[in-house]
């Protein structure tokens, strides 16, 4: 789990968060929950559809409805704190 101030992204939700900041680095543009759901190895796009609610909620992003690359990263999580803090957990 990353731990940021006090937001917690589940180990799904850092995934997710991590393919997407990388999809639009990447390509320009923010992806499908399709893609996000081919991305992140999960096959359902309802689960991936609930964990950005999550992740919405948490800070992380806004969403625009209806609009299938909605997505705007608000704030990155630091990788490497997460590293750092999955290590110390271990």
């Amino acid at each position: 789990m990353y731990l940021g101030g006090d937001s917690v992204l589940s180990k799904n939700q850092e995934i997710i968060l991590r393919e997407i900041i990388n999809y639009m680095n990447r390509e320009g543009i923010p992806p499908t929950i399709r893609e996000i759901s081919k991305l992140s190895g999960m096959k359902s796009t309802s689960s991936v559809h609930d964990n950005l609610v999550k992740i919405e909620r948490l800070g992380y992003i806004s969403r625009k409805k209806d609009c299938s690359r909605g997505i705007r990263v608000l704030r990155e999580f630091d990788l490497k704190q997460s590293i750092l803090i999955k290590k110390e957990q271990q």
